[in-house]
């Protein structure tokens, strides 16, 4: 039973990286693009500071909240 959920848990953790490096790959390729740095939904500059804890984040922080409630 252990061995099961263990098997759970570590796919779980694989499948978040997995996007997480697809979200990293997606930004490297639109870092020339001029929109890049944008919030996809209003179009507002994303704060620096965001893209140094989250440098694949392609909404601010405000439309982030809006989006995940």
């Amino acid at each position: 039973m252990d061995a099961i959920q263990s098997k759970s848990i570590n796919e779980a953790a694989l499948d978040n990286s997995k996007h997480a490096l697809s979200k990293m790959e997606r930004a490297l390729t639109m870092i020339d693009d001029p929109d890049f740095g944008l919030c996809r939904e209003c179009e507002e500059p994303i704060p620096f500071a965001r893209f140094m804890i989250m440098p694949e984040s392609d909404l601010c922080v405000k439309c982030a909240e809006a989006i995940h409630r």
